[in-house]
């Protein structure tokens, strides 16, 4: 008993100083990984930096490298493969110290891994070739393509076809083109990638949206080169119009006008290539999503065509009248005011007594003039009167419909001022036959009672012009019979108080008077 009792105790001391062994020996051997990953994946970090290999892995894939404000140059992707690398590291740093404790599942599970790893790898190195094969291509080609479109000055050539400052921005262009062509390219790579690794349920997937993509290209580039070709034929007659236009006069026939500022800001000649930029383009866009099978769009764009094509006439007609509404009400505006002036509608102010307003109105350089307001207004109503025909032609006519209402309202208007015209001439008339009307000893009471006949008169026509103008005309009759009521009331008050010792003195005359007849008749 006692003899296998210390076999046992030695088997197991034996077997404890062989464990312990190999755990010692395997944390040496983790420990001594951990180190040499971290050792290593500082000098691999140190490396990239050092020879910037990571900018330029960055602008080979067309991604710049981010460099952290505010500390030392840390760039993004040198730090990324030194994190990847020491994990890796300290993984398989971690899986000899395991196996090293002689741990049958340990030892299981890297047998695995490892027979995996066999297997795998040739599919895996296959798969990075194909990619890496497809990035060369995909980078050659995008370095062909920015570099022959840069020897080719295309976009400094076209840049005459644009308007100022769009052509140097549209020499961007040739790195996004090729940027373009080396992610299509890249992406292209990935089928053949995950089929190499086996991935059928990415592949199915990425086969079917390649071949609707590949079917697709074909109508995809003929409507892209349909659009640029238009748009280059668009440009290319919008300049030349834009040019015949300026070459025959017409900025200068439009500024020879007689208008102040109305059409003299505007460049005719370039609204009208603009125009014709429309006219072109339009239809050629319309065919281009034709070529691409986009039925909403086709659809939408050849109802428009087709209502557009039939306003065209209505619209040009009712273009042309209204610059014709134009020079005609411009003509009658200064023919009116010509008359007016004649007949001295300029001296009405002074005739009014309105010396100081016609001083406040009336500035430095020019002097104000009821004829030049006056012919101002006619012209205004001979356009709108043409406006509201156009806009009738064009069949807008909700527009057309609210400008004959201003038109039938402007009467109303012309009412409102020949009133408060006459209201200040009539103040002006009454104030001076009062003032004649008492002696020169009572100056004070002549001004004091022609002033308050004036303004009153004055405060009347204003009543009757907020009348005329309808403008709230409950609230304005109503104030008016309330301020005649006031001003009566006070008068009646006024005239009975003052005048009650003079009533009574005239009533005790007449009483003295009626005694006096009845005595003599007796």
């Amino acid at each position: 008993m006692s003899e296998i009792f210390g076999r046992s105790l030695s088997e197991f001391f034996a077997s404890g100083t062989t464990y312990s062994f190999r755990f010692i020996l395997a944390i040496i051997i983790f420990v001594a990984g951990w180190i040499v990953a971290k050792i290593l994946s500082k000098i691999l970090k140190q490396i990239l930096i050092t020879s910037d290999i990571d900018t330029k892995i960055a602008k080979l894939f067309g991604v710049e490298a981010k460099i952290e404000k505010g500390q030392e140059a840390k760039r993004q992707i040198a730090v990324v493969i030194e994190k990847i690398f020491y994990v890796l590291l300290v993984l398989v740093a971690l899986l000899f110290a395991l196996q090293m404790l002689g741990d049958e599942v340990i030892s299981g599970i890297l047998k695995s891994i490892f027979e995996k790893i066999g297997v795998a790898l040739p599919d895996v190195l296959k798969a990075f070739l194909i990619l890496a094969i497809a990035w060369a291509i995909a980078f050659v080609i995008r370095f062909v393509i920015v570099g022959g479109l840069s020897k080719l000055r295309l976009w400094e050539r076209l840049s005459p076809l644009f308007p100022e400052g769009e052509g140097k921005s549209l020499e961007k262009l040739n790195e996004n083109i090729g940027s373009v062509v080396f992610y299509l390219i890249i992406l292209v790579a990935l089928m053949p990638f995950f089929e190499a690794l086996k991935m059928s349920s990415l592949v199915s997937p990425l086969k079917v949206m390649f071949d609707k993509v590949f079917a697709y290209i074909p109508n995809l580039l003929t409507g892209v080169i349909i659009i640029v070709f238009g748009f280059f034929v668009a440009r290319l007659v919008e300049k030349i119009v834009t040019g015949f236009a300026e070459s025959a006069g017409i900025n200068r026939y439009i500024e020879s006008l007689p208008f102040d500022t109305v059409l003299k800001s505007l460049d005719f000649a370039k609204m009208v290539g603009t125009l014709a930029f429309l006219f072109i383009m339009v239809p050629i866009v319309a065919v281009a999503f034709e070529s691409m099978q986009i039925q909403i769009l086709t659809t939408v764009l050849g109802t428009f065509m087709n209502k557009f094509a039939s306003a065209l006439p209505n619209v040009i007609a009712g273009f042309f009248l209204f610059i014709i509404g134009l020079v005609v009400g411009r003509f009658v505006g200064d023919l009116t005011a010509k008359i007016l002036y004649d007949l001295g509608l300029d001296k009405l102010l002074l005739s009014i007594g309105a010396e100081n307003l016609e001083k406040k109105l009336s500035k430095k350089e020019t002097k104000f003039s009821l004829a030049k307001i006056g012919g101002n207004l006619v012209a205004i109503v001979v356009m709108l009167l043409f406006l509201m025909e156009a806009l009738e032609l064009m069949h807008f006519d909700l527009l057309a419909s609210a400008i004959d209402k201003l038109i039938l309202y402007l009467p109303h208007i012309l009412v409102a001022f020949v009133l408060i015209a006459l209201g200040f001439y009539l103040a002006k008339i009454l104030e001076d036959l009062v003032r004649k009307s008492f002696s020169a000893e009572k100056a004070f009471e002549a001004d004091l009672i022609g002033l308050g006949l004036r303004y009153g008169v004055i405060v009347f026509a204003f009543f009757m012009a907020f009348d005329q103008l309808k403008i709230a005309h409950t609230i304005v009759t109503s104030a008016f019979i309330i301020l005649l009521g006031t001003v009566g009331l006070a008068f009646a008050l006024a005239f009975g108080l003052g005048g009650q010792s003079f009533a009574q003195n005239y009533i005790e005359h007449l009483k003295g008077e009626i005694k006096k007849k009845k005595e003599e008749s007796k």
